[in-house]
Formats: structure tokens, sequence, C-alpha cells
């Protein structure tokens, strides 16, 4: 039935960029400086995987895409009921493309994004819900800045104090918000969803805020930087799961910056999703070039 009000209890959250990243990405994920509208509908794809399609992911060649991680998820026979997508902004493209018979549940705090968010969704099931996601139910000022100091905002992050000066060249906007936990909220993540968080910093908090509910997702992916590579595996295999891959990698100079990792909740590993390399096929062996 998918998020549906249990008992009782309230509230979710976006990420603040940590450390060095704190004034990062979220560099409007269709490139540019506006939102990004889809021009491809995908009316007409079915939901999940058939088994026809099925057999063709699993003959595609292995490639660190969240498109073909998630084709190759669908492959493996990994049960995916619902999609629940926190820091949506204009849209995951890879998560309607692939999922869309699915229900989406959309976490987006700004404002700015609701219209096209609506227009990119308006052939898919979905919720939107106007909150920022985190550990703790707290207030936080959700600051829009220019990475270019030329008053075009690039970027977005969560910051637990309110910026002194807000110039409208490098820092544009700031606007006071309440940071909630999932689990505060008074609803419940369907059974075998999909979680994706990129909040473009308190990802981890995002996922603590889930709580014991986040043992239902069958598939977690979260955007990590290579400092924070190890918290989130860390706490992700703690609550449960299985690293399976990682994604969407970006360079920053010579060395690896950001990445999305996904996990596998464990009940779910079997010989098809990790088969056994101590009878090595070498059919299976396929290295990146």
């Amino acid at each position: 039935m998918g998020l549906l009000p249990p008992k009782k209890q309230a509230k979710s959250g976006r990420g603040r960029r940590e450390g060095t990243n704190h004034k990062k990405n979220a560099a409007l994920r269709a490139g540019g400086n506006k939102p990004a509208v889809l021009k491809d509908s995908p009316a007409g794809i079915q939901g999940n995987a058939s088994p026809p399609e099925q057999s063709k992911a699993a003959t595609l060649r292995q490639f660190p895409s969240k498109d073909n991680l998630l084709k190759r998820l669908l492959a493996c026979g990994i049960p995916i009921t619902e999609v629940v997508d926190v820091g949506v902004r204009e849209h995951t493209h890879e998560l309607i493309v692939n999922f869309p018979t699915l229900k989406h549940h959309l976490f987006e705090p700004a404002k700015s994004f609701f219209p096209v968010i609506a227009e990119n969704y308006k052939s898919i099931n979905h919720t939107l819900y106007p909150k920022a996601l985190g550990s703790a139910n707290e207030t936080h000022y959700l600051v829009a800045s220019a990475l270019k100091k030329d008053g075009v905002p690039t970027h977005s992050s969560i910051m637990a104090t309110r910026p002194a000066l807000v110039d409208g060249q490098e820092i544009i906007s700031v606007e006071e918000f309440r940071i909630e936990r999932f689990d505060s909220l008074g609803i419940e993540m369907e059974f075998n969803s999909l979680l994706k968080v990129d909040v473009d910093g308190l990802d981890t908090e995002v996922l603590r805020g889930f709580g014991e509910q986040l043992k239902r997702a069958s598939v977690v992916i979260v955007e990590a930087t290579s400092e924070l590579v190890v918290e989130r595996s860390e706490l992700l295999i703690a609550a449960g799961f299985s690293f399976f891959d990682i994604v969407d990698m970006v360079y920053y100079g010579p060395r690896l910056y950001q990445m999305d990792l996904c996990f596998v909740r464990n009940d779910l590993i079997n010989l098809k999703v990790r088969p056994d390399i101590a009878n090595f096929d070498s059919a299976l062996w396929a290295p990146i070039t």
C-alpha cells in the first residue's frame, strides 16, 4: 500500500554539504542554471522489467551508471515495490525510466523545484512531500548560493546557523525550515521499496532518521564523497545491507571525489546477486575498460 500512516509520529530533510563539500553539488542535474524538464515520456514502458526485459538486462555489459545498475538489479530479481526518493530536485531520470508504473514518494524542501517536479512526474504515480529529512527534529536554514558569485543560483545546502551575509551574488537567499526524521512522520515505507538519498550533505543523517524503517528497503542508493564512503557504508552494513556497486563516479582533479553507493538487503543476496567466485566462470569476469 505504500507510505501508509501507521500509529503516530512525523518528520523529514535535505542535506548540508559537509566540510569542504559544504557548498558543492546540486550542480543542476540537468546542467545549466534552470531546472530541467524531461522531454521523453515514460508512457508505455512497463514497471519492474518483465522476464524478457530482465533477460536482456542480464546480457548487458556491466557499466557503473545508475541506469545500468537498476537494470542489473531487476535482472537479478531484486524485489522493488515502490520508490522513495529523498532529495529529488527536478527529477531522478533513471528511476522514472526504470520504474514508470511504480509509486514514487518524492521528498524535496526547495519550493522552486515544485513546478518542474509536477511537470516531470505528470505521467508517474507520485506524492511530493515538501519536507527536509534528517536525524533530528530541529530548525535549520536552506541556503541558495551561486558558485560563480554572479547571482545565478546553482547550489542549495542546509546550514545549522544562519549565514551572516546574504549579498544576492554568492548567497542568494536563506529560508528557515524544519528538518524532520522520517520515522517521526507517522508514515510507513512500503516493504521492499528502493530508497535513494541524495541531499548534498546530510545523507548519513537522513539514513539515520529512517530508524528501523531503513530495514524495510530492499535497495539503498546513497551519494557519498570519498571522505564519507566508510561512514555511510558502515551504517548500512550495520543495518543489514551488503555492498553491491559504486556508480556515477565523479573525479575532481586526479582523484575520485563523489559517487553513488548501492546496497542490497542481506536476505536478498543469492548466487544470482553474488555468483560464487570459488567456482570461477570466465564469462562473468568483466573488467571496466
